[in-house]
């Protein structure tokens, strides 16, 4: 278990530094009007660092090994989905907007099937007899 210590600043306020137990779970946050050779920051392209995040929602599937892509959280639209799927695996081209129509499109509304008030039929009951009996095979 990793316990959060707090955030620590720089004297010029440009960078914070989230301190953790755990020094791979560190991390700093820079802001954008820090120089970038002052403080020798390379910007990265979000794909490269493109984590998957487990979901609540996913609790128990099978996306819960594997999580979700940032970047596919971050898809709002079927043509941003299209433009995800497209980029981000290997689907074939006539499956992509079908992908994308289903987790960015309209949702159908779902109708319930009505609840069956029939009236329960009575279970038959048997008689158990006691005794000698004959039978006949023609």
């Amino acid at each position: 278990m990793f316990l959060f210590e707090g955030f620590g600043s720089s004297i010029d306020g440009n960078i914070s530094v989230a301190v953790c137990s755990n020094p791979k779970m560190e991390y700093e946050i820079i802001s954008h009007s820090a120089s970038s050779t002052e403080h020798n920051i390379e910007w990265l392209d979000k794909d490269r660092v493109d984590y998957n995040f487990v979901l609540p929602e996913y609790k128990d599937t099978y996306l819960e090994e594997c999580g979700v892509p940032i970047s596919f959280l971050e898809v709002q639209t079927v043509d941003e989905g299209i433009m995800w799927y497209s980029k981000h695996t290997d689907m074939p081209d006539c499956m992509i907007p079908y992908l994308a129509e289903y987790h960015w499109g309209k949702k159908p509304s779902v109708i319930l099937p009505k609840k069956n008030n029939k009236k329960k039929k009575p279970v038959p009951t048997m008689e158990i007899k006691h005794g000698k009996f004959l039978i006949e095979f023609n």
